[in-house]
């Protein structure tokens, strides 16, 4: 398996759109271009054809994936945990965070939420102090590596969003 970066040049660019747009709820969607320009890198991954994408922003230690989905002929194949092996391996001195939809809140779905806390608890991740809520959703931070805070969370987005202490989501403590 190898990861190729990808830029609107690509041959998987509008592919990966097409995941994206259908693996994630709507409210969650940001414009796609979130997802390769300024800050962030987007990488889809292949063996023998594409098998999914990641997308993440990084600074200092910490690495934060903001969206990965594996295509719906690959899932349950072990894609997924290979794919954040790939990411994990080439960044080994990285904290890396994934915010998930909170499975200790009751939602419509509640399983898909406690099964995707299940992937990366199995691959590793554990449940960060970090938990806050943005667009009515609920999220968990999880981290593998070493422990993430409040104050790594906020650093992190205030370093990205000068602006964010004035419009950051509600979180709990």
């Amino acid at each position: 398996m190898h990861a190729e970066k990808i830029t609107p040049e690509h041959k998987d660019f509008h592919t990966i759109k097409m995941l994206y747009m259908h693996s994630f709820p709507e409210e969650e969607l940001l414009p796609y271009e979130f997802l390769y320009q300024n800050e962030s890198s987007l990488y889809g991954f292949y063996d023998h054809g594409f098998c999914g994408f990641a997308s993440f922003i990084r600074y200092e230690d910490l690495l934060n994936i903001t969206f990965f989905a594996v295509t719906g002929t690959r899932r349950h194949q072990g894609y997924g945990s290979r794919i954040l092996q790939i990411i994990h391996n080439h960044f080994p001195h990285h904290r890396i965070t994934v915010d998930i939809e909170s499975p200790l809140v009751t939602s419509e779905n509640t399983s898909q939420r406690q099964q995707r806390l299940q992937f990366y608890l199995h691959n590793g991740f554990k449940v960060s102090e970090v938990r806050y809520i943005f667009n009515h959703v609920t999220y968990d931070v999880l981290v593998l590596g070493d422990a993430f805070t409040y104050e790594d969370y906020d650093a992190f987005w205030h370093h990205f969003y000068p602006s964010y202490h004035r419009v950051s989501p509600q979180i709990f403590k």
